[in-house]
């Protein structure tokens, strides 16, 4: 049995209103699981739903952006890498100033989006 893990882009991004999911795998170790998720002012429930696979789904629906903890633990132990800190982004609350007419669209914008890499020159 290898040691248990927890993964998904849920334990590192996300966006405020959208379900965030990440997959929590026991190695097949006995144990009572719990996935805690804390926003900067306010905790966000996080369902757990285990599947056929021994593995946990996850899932939860952070309402403030901002920095998140996400708490996973086996038997009351964290598993490697937990907390995560997810960072939660609105993208239309972000704004870039100067100098990047070429990439702007023609509502002089320049389309962002999450989990997308857009290279900016400086």
């Amino acid at each position: 049995l290898g040691e248990p893990v927890a993964f998904g882009d849920g334990l590192h991004r996300g966006m405020p209103g959208r379900p965030q999911n990440f997959t929590i795998d026991p190695r097949g170790r006995p144990g009572t699981i719990s996935a805690d998720v804390a926003g900067p002012l306010q905790n966000v429930p996080c369902q757990l739903t285990p599947q056929s696979d021994g593995t946990v789904a996850a899932s939860y629906v952070p309402r403030e952006t901002g920095p998140h903890s996400v708490d996973v633990r086996l038997d009351g132990k964290p598993l490697d890498g937990s907390p995560f800190k997810p960072y939660i982004v609105d993208p239309s609350r972000v704004r870039i100033s100067g100098g990047w007419s070429p990439l702007v669209n023609e509502k002089g914008i320049i389309p962002l989006h999450v989990n997308k890499e857009k290279l900016l020159p400086f």
